[in-house]
């Protein structure tokens, strides 16, 4: 879907690998917006919608039912179109900020690299499916750590606040992951942040890619 619009808002989308600090900028970034009196939607995928979070807990928590990465990818999908069409879209045209937690990447990176689906496919729904203003986001952030960082970060998760489905998966899967972070770490239309700053340096650098140059 070849749809470019003109959008008067800003649009941010942070990713990256589990354990790269996203969570603690995405609350960075709230703070900020409440203190500035800045008009933000936030949300995050899977969810964002009152569909899109039934979805989110069917992948992530509902443990009655195992998926495959297609399935996973079929609710991914479904929760993206229902986001884009009743929530991101008229936020956008209303001059609103939106900042997304994680994207397509995070798809190509867990059903892809992590879970095995074709990367092709997934690219090409991608391509076939949305438009062009919601595949080059405004602003594009992809955090980046140390593989021996993400490991320690997510076993510390674990012992705190426990795993959902995806993140229970083994070390192979994980590093398949982190593997096509590496590889989005590439893109053009990417600014990729060194999460092994400080929490307060890594938001200096992330602050004008999720809310636009004039918040450097």
């Amino acid at each position: 879907m070849n749809t470019f619009e003109t959008l008067p808002g800003w649009f941010g989308v942070i990713d990256g690998p589990d354990g790269s600090g996203k969570t603690t900028q995405i609350n960075m970034a709230k703070e900020y917006a409440e203190r500035e009196n800045l008009d933000v939607l936030f949300t995050r995928e899977p969810g964002g919608t009152e569909l899109g979070e039934k979805l989110r807990n069917i992948m992530l928590h509902d443990r009655d039912h195992e998926l495959s990465p297609e399935v996973e990818f079929g609710l991914l999908f479904t929760g993206r179109l229902d986001a884009i069409n009743t929530l991101l879209l008229p936020a956008l045209k209303a001059g609103k900020n939106v900042i997304v937690d994680r994207g397509p990447k995070s798809t190509d990176a867990y059903q892809g690299g992590g879970g095995g689906m074709s990367r092709a496919l997934i690219q090409n729904i991608h391509n076939l499916a949305f438009p062009d203003w919601y595949k080059e986001p405004n602003g594009s952030v992809v955090l980046s750590v140390s593989r021996e960082t993400s490991r320690q970060r997510l076993m510390a998760r674990s012992a705190f606040t426990g795993l959902d489905k995806i993140e229970e998966k083994d070390l192979a899967f994980f590093d398949r992951v982190y593997d096509v972070y590496k590889e989005h770490e590439q893109s053009p239309h990417v600014t990729v942040v060194d999460g092994e700053q400080s929490p307060e340096e890594v938001f200096k650098q992330v602050r004008p890619v999720l809310f636009g140059p004039e918040h450097a």
